[in-house]
């Protein structure tokens, strides 16, 4: 009978079932470990073509996916902040402007900043490419 006392609640959240949790890793540690000894083995590049050459390039993160995603943010946010800066005409009208101008400037600077960064890796990247020895060279000297 309830006398007017709050009872605390019985009803716990949880993740599920533990032994699947278990199951989960065990096999996410032995797929890694798998797929990363017999399938990214940089001796079998070579032979990889088609689909299993962009899987290879995804998987040894010789293709980078960052560059899209930043795009794909950067528009996310200039179209938020130019949206969300005409609630501000009602309150005050150079607030508005200040955020639609100085809130893209600054959207535009950061995701900029990332992709220089990108740009930059990609550039090393190639440079450390050329230093390298080339295969024929190498296997003429032999």
């Amino acid at each position: 009978m309830y006398n007017g006392l709050v009872y605390p609640s019985t009803t716990t959240v949880g993740i599920g079932d533990p032994t699947i949790a278990i199951v989960a890793l065990v096999l996410g540690i032995i797929g890694a470990f798998l797929v990363y000894f017999l399938f990214l083995d940089p001796k079998k590049e070579d032979g990889y073509n088609g689909f299993t050459k962009k899987l290879y390039n995804f998987l040894s993160f010789k293709t980078m996916t960052l560059e899209f995603f930043i795009k794909i943010i950067y528009l996310f946010f200039a179209i938020f902040v130019t949206i969300s800066s005409f609630g501000l005409i009602s309150q005050n009208f150079l607030l508005f402007l200040v955020t639609l101008v100085v809130g893209n400037i600054v959207v535009r600077l950061v995701s900029e900043g990332a992709i220089l960064f990108l740009m930059m890796y990609k550039r090393i990247n190639e440079i450390n490419e050329s230093l390298k020895p080339k295969k024929k060279n190498s296997e003429e000297e032999k």
